[in-house]
């Protein structure tokens, strides 16, 4: 018993040191706010997809998609535009007015978390990052569009241990 103690807490101190403990508690989260919790820096303030009051009207915002050209291929919240991730497409960044309101978001909302901040170091006055990306944005019942602007009842999932947070009834591919 003695040796299977000591094995666990050195097994621990390894994966701490390889991943470090934020990324131990998102990977061991039982829920997704959990996850969540453990995930965000909460350096870009939120828009809250539970919150009727926040995203009834999302017009006034810029909405940009930080995932991969690929996971957008396959659907994105309407009026989205991609950016990408961790480079941001700068014709895009360019041409928007830093005092623009402008809504950032991927799969949970750990990448846009990242671009927001980079949004932020620019001078940009007015950046939000949707809270729980566009998995949670589907698991609360909005719905996603093609490259044609068609409402489609899929997403990609990023990766399998992502995608299990999809809880909507659609399409999660990887491909």
């Amino acid at each position: 018993m003695k040796y299977i103690i000591i094995t666990v807490v050195l097994i621990t101190i390894v994966l701490i040191g390889i991943f470090g403990s934020k990324w131990i508690r998102v990977l061991t989260a039982s829920n997704y706010d959990q996850m969540l919790e453990a995930l965000y820096s909460k350096t870009v303030p939120f828009i809250y997809p539970d919150r009727e009051d926040q995203i009834k009207d999302l017009r006034p915002y810029v909405i940009l998609d930080t995932r991969s050209s690929e996971e957008f291929a396959v659907s994105s919240l309407a009026n989205a535009i991609w950016v990408g991730y961790p480079d941001m497409d700068r014709k895009v960044i360019d041409a928007l007015d830093k005092d623009q309101a402008i809504l950032v978001y991927c799969s949970v909302g750990y990448r846009s978390e990242r671009i927001g901040e980079q949004l932020l170091e620019l001078g940009f006055t007015d950046v939000r990052n949707l809270y729980g990306g566009i998995f949670e944005w589907l698991n609360r019942g909005y719905g996603v569009v093609n490259a044609e602007g068609q409402w489609v009842d899929r997403v990609h999932g990023y990766a399998p241990s992502w995608g299990k947070w999809v809880e909507a009834d659609i399409e999660v591919v990887y491909d």
